[in-house]
Order: structure tokens, then C-alpha cells, then sequence
């Protein structure tokens, strides 16, 4: 029977309270999970806490993998991984696990091997695109937030399913310029802000006089209809390809250098940007997030999330080094009021194939959501965080230690 991975109760649980808005098919989803829930302890399930199961899901948690050529296999987690995407709960929520006979009716609930379940897996505390772009744009108009003293910037991957009207860049754009300020786009593959300092320092100067600024930044990842991380159905292919291609084409470069004993290929001349995630990703990564190279577990679920996880950790770092240049100036503050922050990972979710078509929205996790200021006596920094005050839950990357 498949593993109690059932994170998605705990999250389910703890959403119903603080997203009043959220669609009634969902919400029926999320008290049907609710109930079973209940069901299993009423039974006497045997349960375990999140700290308490985690060590068992280090040994013997297996998931289904993608390989290449779409065929799934079969393959084990490490220590580290587990802690990455096993249901460590405990932390967003006092809710104990279940024996796997009440994960599967759950999974029964959800869809077993869909794209909501592997959200809930592996990604704890993401939610709807236009439910994270409504609780932030609520949050930024109280703080002063207008139509016309508001620049908006994005550093997301440049793959075209991160620009569809229903994006969560698309929603934010529409609603703190109306559309007419336009998107200042920082960001290249993978969601990096490689525009440097010339690229930072041109989008600061179009900043309205006492103007305020909003930057949305972070990697994506597609989840299949099938539940597959990595993997997106797009407009007119036959089957889901890969995203993101430049970091999980990283990642995959790096197990067959290691594989082989050989340093990672080099192309600064055609490739600069895939390079350096190449070689930023290398030090990002641990020994334990390799894997055994090709072969089982190679593209598996937990892979992939681990990857988007480290790709995160790369743009955040590059993200606060190109801010750190602008706002460390004191003169940078004369024009500018305030920095707001918002980052996070884009969870691309593509259409049905074939006969079956569907208009989806893409999901969001957020990590951060800090406003950044400079104290008017000294013009020390002042860093204000919005996350828990806007989204009514935990930071699951400091909760979970992702």
C-alpha cells in the first residue's frame, strides 16, 4: 500500500480556517479529508507524529519516479529528501499521521497520483495563484500601495507557461499597475536575476517620485495531471515535458559528470546562464541529494522537489546580492519609500491533453514576504516580515527546514 505521505491533511486542515474564498469543489475535497481523518482515529488507526514518522520514511519511503522516456520506476529516498517532502506536519500542524490504510481512502479523496496530491506532498503551504495574489495585493494597498506610486519587477524563469494571464506576476501586475505600468522582468532561467547591477540599477530609476516597489521572484516547477513533479502538459505537445528545463537540466548534468568522474561540461561562449546554475547548483546540493546517478529514483518526485528547493536557495542569494547593492546607498532612499518582497516557488499546472481540455491556475508557495525600508534618523535598514500576518500560516521553509 503506499506510504503515509499525508502531509496534504495536515495542510488541508489548517487552510480551511484562513482561505475563506477558496473554491467550494476544493473545500468539499478538503472536509472530505477532514472527515476521514476523524474516521481513522474514531477506528483506532494506528498514527504517528510527524518528528516520530520521519525517521521511517528516511528508510523506507519509495515514490514513483519519471523517468526520461515518461516510464515510472521506483525509487528510495534519503534522509535529507525525506525531510524535504516527507509530511513533517508538526510543525504547521498538531495533527498526527495515519496508518496507510486511511492514506489511501484519502488519496481516494484527492486523486491518488494528481496534481493536488503531489502539491500537498511536496509542497506544504502553496495555494492557488490568485489566492496568494489576492491576500498580498489586500496586504500592499493597506501599507499605501497605489496605481501610481508603484513599480512592479518579476525574476521568474523567462518559460512562456509562467506568463499566462491567470500567473500569479500576471495578477499582481493587473492589480498594483492596472496593466499600464508594465513588468520589469529581472529574472532568466530558472528565475534567477542575472540583469546584475546595471539591470537593478535601471529598474530602481524608474521608480515613481516617494514611489514604492514590488519584486516577485522565485524558480518553478511543473506537477503532470498524473501528479508527476517536473513534468507539465503545454498547448499542443502530445505529452508533458520537462520544467523547469534549467534547473532539473542541471541537476541531471551534474549526476552524469559525477556518475562518470568528470567535471560538469562548459560553454561560457553559448550558455552563460545555464553555467553558472550548473555550477551554483553543485554547491547547493549535498552528498545526499545525488542520489545513485542514473537509474532508479534519477527523475523521482522527491528528486525534483529537492531540486526546486535548491534552485529557490540559489535565486534568494543572488536576489538579496543585487538588492544589497542599491539599498545599502543611502541616496537609494531619497526616491524610493519602501521594498516589498514577495518569493516564493511558481507550481506550473498544465492543461489536459487531447480530447480533454481544462482552464487551470497555477499554484504558489511562498517563502517570503518582507518589506524593506530605510529608518529615517540613520537610514539603518528596517526589514518587516508579512508573511504570517498575510497568509495566516507558518513559514513552512523555517518550519520544515527546507
Amino acid at each position: 500500500s503506499r506510504n503515509p505521505l499525508f502531509c496534504s491533511v495536515c495542510v488541508i486542515i489548517s487552510r480551511q480556517g484562513t482561505f475563506g474564498d477558496i473554491p467550494f469543489a476544493t473545500m468539499a475535497r478538503f472536509a472530505i479529508s477532514a472527515f476521514l481523518l476523524a474516521l481513522a482515529a474514531a477506528q483506532g488507526v494506528n498514527g504517528f507524529t510527524a518528528q516520530s514518522q520521519a525517521p521511517a520514511f528516511a528508510k523506507s519511503t519509495t515514490l514513483s519516479a519519471a523517468a526520461e522516456d515518461g516510464e515510472r520506476e521506483a525509487g528510495s529516498m534519503t534522509a535529507r529528501e525525506a525531510r524535504v517532502v516527507a509530511p513533517a506536519t508538526a510543525a504547521l500542524a498538531a495533527v498526527p499521521l495515519l496508518g496507510s490504510s486511511a492514506a489511501n481512502a484519502a488519496d481516494a479523496a484527492f486523486g491518488a497520483g494528481s496534481f493536488q496530491s503531489s502539491v500537498a506532498e511536496y509542497f506544504p503551504g502553496a495555494f492557488p495563484s490568485s489566492q496568494i495574489s489576492k491576500r498580498v495585493l489586500t496586504s500592499l494597498k493597506n501599507r499605501g500601495h497605489s496605481l501610481d506610486n508603484t513599480l512592479f519587477g518579476a525574476s521568474i524563469c523567462s518559460d512562456e507557461i509562467n506568463s499566462v494571464p491567470n500567473s500569479v506576476c500576471a495578477q499582481l501586475q493587473k492589480g498594483l499597475t492596472d496593466s499600464k505600468g508594465g513588468l520589469f522582468n529581472l529574472g532568466g532561467l530558472a528565475g534567477l536575476p542575472f540583469v546584475g547591477k546595471s539591470g537593478f540599477g535601471a529598474f530602481f530609476s524608474h521608480c515613481p517620485v516617494d514611489g514604492k516597489v514590488v519584486i516577485v521572484f522565485g524558480p518553478h516547477v511543473g506537477i503532470s495531471q498524473e501528479g508527476v513533479v517536473g513534468k507539465v502538459e503545454r498547448v499542443g505537445m502530445t505529452k508533458p515535458s520537462t520544467a523547469c528545463g534549467a534547473g532539473i537540466g542541471a541537476y541531471k548534468a551534474l549526476l552524469q559528470a559525477r556518475k562518470d568522474g568528470v567535471d560538469p561540461p562548459s560553454d561560457w561562449t553559448m550558455d552563460k546562464q545555464e553555467e553558472w546554475i550548473l555550477n551554483e547548483l553543485k554547491g547547493k546540493l549535498h552528498d545526499d541529494e545525488y542520489g545513485s546517478g542514473i537509474g532508479a529514483g534519477f527523475m523521482g518526485n522527491g528528486k525534483m522537489a529537492t531540486v526546486t528547493y535548491r534552485t529557490y536557495d540559489l535565486v534568494w542569494d543572488l536576489m538579496k546580492s543585487g538588492l544589497d547593492i542599491s539599498v545599502t546607498n543611502p541616496a537609494f532612499w531619497e526616491k524610493v519609500t519602501e521594498v516589498t518582497l514577495l518569493g516564493g516557488i511558481v507550481i506550473n499546472q498544465g492543461g489536459y491533453s487531447g480530447a480533454k481540455k481544462a482552464v487551470v491556475e497555477d499554484y504558489f508557495q511562498p517563502f517570503v514576504f518582507q518589506s524593506w525600508r530605510a529608518q529615517e534618523a540613520d537610514n539603518a535598514l528596517v526589514k518587516e516580515d508579512l508573511f504570517k500576518s498575510t497568509f495566516q500560516m507558518k513559514n513552512p521553509k523555517i518550519e520544515l527546514g527546507l
